[in-house]
């Protein structure tokens, strides 16, 4: 696999992968929602243990639908990347497939033209 065709797949590993992890996330502000306050709970419990306190602003802002809505607006642009690089790696694969064959055979071509003079 040639250099830009790795950087296409990693790409995709790493959109795809932040795409569950946001699916993942999104499924536990919404319809998992009792977990996510249990686990805030024991975050604000750990807070307190170890002496800090003024955290109900941020409570306020991981509880809200901002946090909602923007999770959802990173996970579509990162769905959005996975797809844009998916299309170039299908695009671009047998055009720099084809690419390699010719440059093999003008090579092989010039080395038989060589070695024949």
């Amino acid at each position: 696999m040639g250099d830009p065709l790795r950087h296409l797949c990693q790409v995709m590993l790493i959109s795809g992968l932040t795409c569950v992890c946001l699916i993942l996330l999104l499924l536990l502000l919404t319809l998992w929602r009792p977990y996510w306050r249990r686990l805030l709970d024991a975050e604000g419990a750990l807070w307190k243990r170890l002496g800090f306190s003024g955290r109900s602003s941020l409570r306020k802002y991981e509880e809200s639908r901002l946090l909602r809505f923007g999770l959802a607006g990173v996970l579509g642009i990162h769905v959005l990347l996975f797809a844009s690089a998916a299309g170039a790696y299908a695009y671009y694969k047998p055009r720099l497939a084809k690419a390699a064959i010719d440059r093999q055979s003008v090579i092989s071509h010039q080395s038989s033209v060589i070695s024949h003079q």
